[in-house]
């Protein structure tokens, strides 16, 4: 389980990455030295409150997402993401497969039915010509 530093410093190095900004640059612009933002980024340290307020300025974020633990990383996501429209392009291929087995087993035995009435004697079929052509 990670803890809240853990947590955060993810969120931080994270959000810094998608800002396309350098340990270097972020220091820079939150007024700090590199030093203490890589040592807030490998959970050693922890930033004060007017530094929190700084950095979320910076990263253009709410304070509180860099609090956020995300329980799943994007590539894992990507992974189910991709594992479940396997599954659903399955599921649905088998239950196509299953109706036109089941619509040809329809059609086959309305054709074995129609077969058999067509060869039965008159007494099994709804109308029956008589041989004097009565009905």
């Amino acid at each position: 389980m990670e803890g809240l530093r853990e947590i955060f410093a993810h969120n931080l190095r994270k959000n810094r990455r998608k800002c396309g900004l350098s340990q270097e640059k972020l220091a820079e612009l939150v007024e700090v030295s590199t030093h203490h933002i890589a040592m807030i980024e490998t959970a050693k340290s922890f930033p004060a409150a007017d530094l929190l307020e700084r950095l979320a300025d910076v990263l253009n974020i709410e304070i509180h997402e860099l609090f956020l633990a995300s329980h799943a990383s994007e590539s894992e996501l990507e992974r189910l993401r991709r594992t479940l429209v396997i599954d659903v392009r399955q599921t649905v291929d088998e239950a196509v497969g299953k109706a036109f087995e089941k619509q040809n087993i329809l059609t086959n035995i309305e054709r074995v039915i129609g077969e058999a009435v067509g060869k039965a004697p008159c007494r099994y079929q709804r109308r029956c010509v008589r041989d004097d052509g009565g009905v």
